[in-house]
């Protein structure tokens, strides 16, 4: 899609591999930190809809869809992790304030 192609977000920050995650809201606020074993932290800038329905736990466990810059990334990624981990969130000390084009908040958990 546009918002995809143009590597932006659904908050409209900018998305950066290393860096992003795609989340539910409901359930992880927007701009959270959230630490995976063995990787570090990225930081919840982004939604969608197969995130909201966990589509990848076939709707048993919220889902993290984390950024990747292209497909190689991911599978390299995805051979080397496993695909279900607990992970510790971090809500943001700022309060998520929807603004296209704003730039990135990241580091203020």
């Amino acid at each position: 899609d546009t918002w995809s192609a143009a590597k932006m977000s659904s908050t409209g920050r900018q998305l950066a591999e290393g860096v992003s995650a795609a989340v539910d809201p409901a359930i992880i606020p927007y701009l959270s930190r959230i630490v995976f074993p063995d990787i570090g932290s990225r930081f919840a800038t982004d939604t969608g809809g197969a995130v909201i329905r966990r589509t990848a736990s076939g709707g048993r466990l919220p889902i993290v869809d984390i950024y990747f810059e292209n497909r190689q990334n991911a599978l390299a990624f995805a051979r080397q992790y496993p695909q279900e981990v607990t992970v510790k969130v971090y809500p943001s000390k700022t309060r998520y304030k929807y603004a296209k084009g704003a730039p990135p908040a990241y580091g203020t958990a």
